[in-house]
């Protein structure tokens, strides 16, 4: 009898034991497998998340990684979500997954639910743009603070885009790649057309100068016996210079109804997402 009650105290302890345990892993929201994250940092950042879940009705969620394995990013995190069933109301419900992919230097915010639905391209854009400097820097737990922010921000506002918004069935599939890194000013069309401009007018200037200067003949001299000789001079009337910009093939989340980039996972299931490089 005292052999089973010990057995039985013992089963009991590893049982109670367990259970926190694997309830806890409903409230895991922070996934940092690239380790860009103190304990301490994931531990706020999952508080974060969960505070602000049930005013949002939406779960949100942290993944960091250094191995896809050889996923592009956007399948990745999509796949991730699917595996887990994520979803505030229900499986595969409203969550949002910020990715920041070190082998790929891509960060990504795959979206679903309520989240496809509300994070049109200029949020998903506006989002990236919120966090881009800290993630440049490396500073992981400030980049991660700022997508919490402007996750809660732009899900306790309805888009108005048009009235397709909130109807996810009748999204049209979109292309979703990645953003390049912010063009510098020096690169941009309109700042390279001033400078063309600038130069053509300096370089018109110093030709007409040296035209004027360098002139020792006219029209009378070579004027004898009443022979008249007719002047004849070509003027520079204007410069056109026309311009177009190129689009790049890396835009942040493709168009669509309402939310960004939407697309169907390998899984079958509908996001929404955009990303870019780093």
């Amino acid at each position: 009898m005292r052999h089973f009650m010990s057995a039985l105290a013992v089963f009991c302890l590893l049982f109670f034991s367990a259970v926190p345990s694997f309830a806890n892993e409903d409230r895991v929201r922070v996934f940092d497998y690239a380790d860009l994250l103190t304990e301490e940092e994931e531990q706020k950042l999952n508080e974060l998340c969960l505070g602000k879940e049930d005013a949002l009705e939406t779960e949100l969620y942290i993944l960091t990684t250094d191995d896809t394995g050889g996923k592009e990013t956007v399948d990745f995190t999509d796949d991730f979500g699917d595996d887990h069933a994520f979803g505030y109301d229900k499986e595969y419900g409203n969550y949002m997954i910020l990715c920041i992919d070190m082998q790929n230097r891509i960060v990504w915010l795959s979206t679903s639910g309520k989240a496809e639905m509300y994070f049109t391209e200029e949020r998903i854009d506006a989002l990236l743009d919120d966090l881009y400097a800290d993630l440049k820097a490396g500073n992981y737990y400030a980049t991660c603070y700022s997508y919490i922010q402007s996750g809660e921000k732009y899900l306790s506002e309805k888009p108005v885009v048009n009235e397709y918004t909130t109807d996810p069935d009748r999204y049209k599939d979109t292309i979703y790649k990645y953003d390049k890194e912010p063009e510098p000013y020096y690169m941009r069309w309109y700042f390279r057309l001033a400078v063309s401009a600038a130069v053509g007018a300096i370089v018109v200037a110093i030709m007409s100068y040296r035209a004027k200067t360098h002139m020792t003949v006219n029209g009378t001299t070579y004027s004898r016996n009443g022979a008249q000789v007719y002047q004849h001079s070509d003027s520079f009337i204007r410069r056109t210079t026309s311009s177009r910009r190129i689009e790049s093939n890396h835009s942040s989340s493709g168009g669509g109804g309402g939310g960004g980039g939407h697309h169907t996972s390998s899984g079958g299931h509908s996001h929404g997402g955009g990303g870019r490089s780093f």
